[in-house]
């Protein structure tokens, strides 16, 4: 028998050894990369929601700064109808009066342009501003946000209450099947056996 029959299995053996170190550094290394893929999964979740809220914020920002702009909102859920107000003119007559101020005259006509005026000032209260119609829009706005903002939780909820419902049926079964396959005692048996041949006898 020559030597190098006997010295490749010292040489397959320091091999091994080398190989074996070497396996663990690329086992870590998948480990590794494995991590990275399993941490990008949720920043990828995390960076869905996040878009989704500036999204919103920066449209609420561009309807707000546009409505600055031009002094009414973009966006209109309902039409807002705009009555021009016009102050009430009053028009004196330049004729020569012909009852003399110290009778009256000039009280008379003092108030009937007061009574003209009071009689146009409610259709001026009616009117609707621009600040009552930015609000409700505003108003609108937050209400659908907080509506869009209930179902997405709604829709989250939803998996994690049918996986602890999986869980706590499988815990159930679990159970259910521990308490049928448990052993029976064999001292219960044996009494048992006992108190036959007793009664037996």
């Amino acid at each position: 028998m020559k030597y190098t029959m006997v010295k490749q299995f010292s040489n397959a053996a320091l091999d091994n050894i080398f190989s074996f170190f070497f396996k663990f550094v690329d086992f870590f290394k998948v480990l590794y990369e494995a991590f990275w893929a399993f941490l990008e999964i949720w920043i990828a979740l995390f960076l869905i929601f996040f878009n989704v809220f500036m999204y919103i914020y920066y449209l609420i920002l561009f309807i707000i700064d546009r409505g600055s702009e031009t002094g009414m909102p973009v966006m209109r859920v309902r039409r807002v109808s705009v009555i021009p107000s016009t102050t009430p003119t009053v028009k004196l007559s330049s004729a020569a009066n012909p009852v003399p101020a110290i009778y009256g005259g000039a009280r008379a006509v003092a108030s009937s342009a007061a009574s003209t005026v009071s009689s146009a000032m409610p259709s001026l209260r009616s009117a609707p501003s621009g600040a009552g119609a930015k609000r409700q829009i505003v108003k609108t706005v937050l209400e659908a946000l907080s509506d869009f903002f209930s179902a997405l939780w709604n829709l989250i909820k939803m998996p994690a209450r049918g996986l602890a419902s999986l869980f706590s049926s499988i815990g159930e079964s679990r159970e259910k099947v521990k308490g049928e396959e448990r052993p029976k005692s064999l001292i219960d048996e044996y009494l048992r056996e006992y108190e036959q041949k007793k009664r037996k006898a």
